[in-house]
Parts: structure tokens; sequence; C-alpha cells
């Protein structure tokens, strides 16, 4: 067994914390949350074990493991927890959380969009391939603002079923270099993304460490800040 069951708690009240901290996760879902990852992690744990190479440190691979389990339980249950959180409240003691986790939710989102700001001509680009890349809805008013011909209509951008990551990367280069008359490799278009990516990401958590995002808590609020567009 790669951790006592004392140690695995630990680990995942850690990580819900962090979502927790961000308005992410409904502090009304902390337990649940974390209780659900445990419980997810102990049903996969002999392929967890499998799958440790050795290379890092143990609690570093579990936080790993433990922090995907957790990004699932985001996806699966953003929408509801925010379709609660939009809802008036009845008057009790968890007003004051609600009011808070909207509060903070609304700044986060807004912050984020004053990071788009300073893409310039490529935000509507970088907000493209991101809803892409994450299979979200895509924008109508980008495709044409990122294209010029509301009947431009790429066929490798339909979302059809989930494909996996090479072929929306590939994807994406036929398309870019469909609207920009360029030949792109999906690598290259792969590096620009992730570039992107880190750029916003290290604009959210400075100035003087503001906040505390990586690449899957960015997602979450992508997601988020993408609905509100919606």
């Amino acid at each position: 067994m790669l951790l006592n069951e004392s140690k695995l708690l630990d680990l995942a009240e850690r990580v819900v914390n962090r979502y927790v901290n961000k308005g992410i996760v409904p502090l009304r879902e902390k337990e649940d949350t974390q209780m659900f990852i445990v419980e997810k992690f102990l049903l996969k744990q002999g392929r967890i074990q499998e799958n440790y190479s050795g290379k890092a440190n143990i609690n570093t691979y579990c936080i790993s493991v433990l922090n995907n389990m957790c990004c699932e339980v985001i996806r699966k249950e953003l929408k509801h927890w925010k379709n609660e959180l939009d809802e008036v409240p009845e008057k009790n003691d968890y007003n004051i959380h609600s009011t808070s986790q909207q509060a903070i939710i609304k700044d986060e989102i807004n912050y984020l969009d004053k990071i788009f700001q300073l893409f310039d001509w490529e935000k509507t680009k970088v907000n493209l391939a991101l809803c892409y890349y994450y299979q979200l809805d895509i924008h109508p008013k980008d495709l044409l603002e990122y294209t010029g011909n509301s009947n431009f209509k790429v066929p490798e951008l339909n979302l059809e079923g989930k494909i996996n990551k090479s072929e929306i990367l590939n994807n994406l280069a036929i398309f870019v270099g469909t609207v920009e008359k360029k030949e792109y490799k999906p690598d290259a278009v792969r590096m620009w993304l992730t570039k992107s990516i880190n750029t916003i990401v290290d604009r959210l958590n400075s100035p003087f460490n503001r906040a505390n995002y990586d690449k899957e808590s960015f997602r979450v609020l992508y997601e988020l800040y993408n609905a509100q567009r919606n």
C-alpha cells in the first residue's frame, strides 16, 4: 500500500483545501469531495501503485493523482455548484459562505478577463484554441472575429465525441493554417498554446503571489469564464 489511511486523508484534505481556498469548490462540498477522491484512490490503488515509477517523492506522486481526481469531480459538478450559487439562498448560516463564494468566483473571472485583454489581437485566437483544446462550446462570435467570415466552416473544429490530445492539436493546426493561410505543424501549435497558458497562469498568480493557480485549476476557472461569456 502506497499510503496509510491517515496519510491519505491528510493529502486529500490538502488537495481539496487548495480549491476551497480559491473559491472553486464550495465550502459545503469540501468533505464530500475529499471522501470521494479518497474512495476513488482506494479503489484504484492497485493500478496507481503499478504506475509509480519511484522517481518522484511518494507524497508528490499521490498528491498529483489526488489532484487529477479532484479536478474530475470539479469538472463534473461545476455547473451544478454554479447553479446552486446563482439561486437565492434561504436565510441561514450558509448565506455568508454563498455570498463570499460568489464574490470570489466573480472577482477571479473578472481578473481573467483583464488578462485576456492583454493578448490584444491574439485574444480571440487564444480563446478559440482553449475552447477546442478543453472541448468546450465555441462562440460563433469568436469564429466570426477570427475568420472574418460568418460563413466560414471548418469541419476539423466540430465537436463530435471525445478525441485525444494529438488529434486536437492536429485539428487546431489545420484550422489556424486555413484561416491564416500558412502551414502549421501540430507541435508548433502545442508550443504556442502551452506558452499562452503559462503566461495566463503566471499573470493570475502575480503580482505578489496573489494566487496559486496551476494548469488544472486554471482550466476549471476558464470553464467558468467561458460559461459566463455564453
